[in-house]
């Protein structure tokens, strides 16, 4: 079983939810090195018809739905009344847990904010959140960025954003699994007012799981155990629970925190209070509910998380700090590391499928050159495995398609020039002669790339109106896609016949500067 994985944690910064209703018990007051919190939390979690993030007069509300301190977690009544005795975290030292947050179900989204601190709760407040109805269904995409290192300031974190505003709807949420900076004692009040600022702004609800990086004390030596800042409790203030899941078209997603100050040091690896937790978050799901998790890093000292993942099926596990894409998947469970700063993942009724993303838009740095894996191997790698081939040059297409030689294959590589003139829509095809099948379309839209896939993934792939370049591999039962250095995707695509490749372009013209396939040789 390899060592080294991904899950997460997340946080969307609001405006305090309170009505009028009374918890079940007196919330009595704790005193903790932090000041006092209260040891019973009580509320409501109700449909928010106006959408107001307030209680008001007549709102029902739901049954059922899960309330964490990200050590135990709560159902809501029939009325949507909670009441939630506050467990001790271990990994927040002298105080017990920080944050009451929901887990709110499919076809659901807050209406304000889904969790609360519990410095910030007044004596016999009630905590209430609410929801409202959303539209969810598959297929539907979200992001995930890791390992910023910045407080979102360098150039490559705003090209990110900028990406997620042209996609328009397409990505759904966000989740950044973690160092977000080099947290320190004279600079995390700004570090993390910035990071919340950029995540309040960013055009999708955005989340967070915490790194290494972002504890207090991982850089100071003799840091103050009885600090209220100490290890994960400063990102409690400003971020949020480290522990957490909600669901979104019938997608269960959990962030989960990898590294804790625990027995007098920094521990790495998924903690025993958090396999605890996500044990207790899995077992409330029903049979067959789908999973995606998110951590800075799937690695774990302990084989509980893994079999515990394992046995539930989880699809999908995503993080980073490795600072490189690699595939760490282990005992039958999906899970990647992802390069900084960003991939897209497609779910569709029966995949998950991945599209890694680089924000460096002119010159790449080594360091993605070598990792990102969008970029592809030197030209005398990919020539050796070329045969027969077929090609077209500067041909002009106004509403039309043509078939690029007389070539017809079962593995095939191709490269792509065009310049989109005055097109709506162009691209590539991939289908066998008869027309009978459907066939596999890569197409730009604008400056907007069309993935096999089926969705928008991608925009601002043509800067200073430079033209467009795809190559692309179909072999041994995939497709991979990588489009102007910017963006690849893989996904499982079997061609059980010879199939001829065409260039189109709808609703105006384009211009196939140069289109090469070839034959792929058979693995030997």
């Amino acid at each position: 079983m390899k060592a080294g994985r991904i899950a997460s944690l997340a946080f969307v910064l609001g405006m305090c939810l309170a009505g009028p209703v009374r918890a079940a018990e007196p919330a009595k007051a704790v005193e903790t090195v932090g000041g006092p919190v209260p040891s019973v939390v009580g509320g409501r979690v109700f449909l928010d018809a106006n959408a107001n993030g307030r209680l008001d007069e007549g709102e029902k509300g739901l049954a059922g739905v899960a309330v964490t301190d990200s050590v135990i977690f709560v159902t809501t009544g029939d009325d949507g009344s909670y009441t939630i005795k506050v467990s001790p975290d271990p990994l927040i030292p002298y105080r017990p847990s920080q944050v009451v947050s929901v887990s709110w179900p499919s076809g659901k989204w807050p209406t304000g904010a889904w969790w609360r601190r519990l410095s910030d709760i007044k004596p016999n407040e009630s905590v209430s959140f609410g929801l409202r109805d959303d539209e969810q269904k598959l297929p539907f995409s979200f992001a995930q960025g890791t390992d910023p290192h910045d407080s979102f300031r360098r150039r490559h974190n705003w090209v990110f954003r900028d990406d997620i505003v042209r996609m328009g709807d397409a990505a759904k949420f966000c989740v950044i699994t973690g160092d977000l900076n080099y947290i320190g004692p004279g600079n995390y009040k700004e570090e993390f007012e910035r990071i919340a600022e950029f995540t309040q702004n960013f055009p999708v609800p955005m989340f967070h799981t915490a790194g290494n990086h972002d504890l207090m004390g991982i850089h100071v030596k003799n840091w103050d155990r009885k600090d209220p800042l100490y290890g994960n409790a400063a990102w409690t203030r400003f971020l949020g629970p480290v522990r957490w899941s909600f669901n979104y078209a019938g997608v269960h997603v959990v962030g989960l925190d990898w590294a804790g100050f625990y027995s007098g040091a920094l521990n790495a690896g998924i903690p025993d209070v958090t396999i605890d937790w996500l044990r207790k978050d899995l077992e409330a799901l029903a049979a067959g509910t789908r999973t995606v998790m998110f951590v800075h890093h799937a690695w774990s000292p302990k084989e509980a998380f893994y079999d515990l993942a394992a046995r539930h099926k989880v699809e999908l596990i995503l993080g980073g700090h490795s600072h490189r894409n690699m595939d760490m998947s282990f005992g039958g469970v999906k899970s990647l590391t992802t390069m900084s700063l960003y991939r897209l993942v497609y779910v569709t009724a029966g995949t998950m499928d991945i599209i890694d993303c680089c924000p460096y838009r002119q010159k790449p740095t080594d360091q993605h050159v070598e990792h990102c894996g969008v970029f592809l191997p030197p030209g005398s790698e990919l020539e050796k495995n070329r045969s027969r081939h077929g090609t077209l040059e500067n041909v002009v297409l106004s509403s039309g398609s043509r078939a690029v030689g007389d070539l017809r294959a079962e593995r095939l590589e191709i490269v792509a020039e065009i310049e989109p003139a005055t097109a709506r829509r162009f691209g590539l095809r991939i289908a066998p002669p008869d027309r009978r099948e459907q066939p596999l379309e890569i197409a730009f839209t604008g400056e907007r790339f069309v993935s096999a896939a089926g969705v928008t993934t991608y925009s601002g792939l043509r800067p200073g109106g430079k033209s467009m370049g795809l190559h692309v591999f179909v072999a041994d039962g995939m497709i991979k896609v990588y489009a102007n250095n910017v963006v690849a995707f893989r996904r499982p695509f079997n061609l059980d016949k010879p199939a001829e490749v065409t260039v189109f372009a709808e609703d105006g013209a384009a211009t196939f500067r140069k289109v090469d396939v070839w034959e792929l040789k058979p693995k030997p």
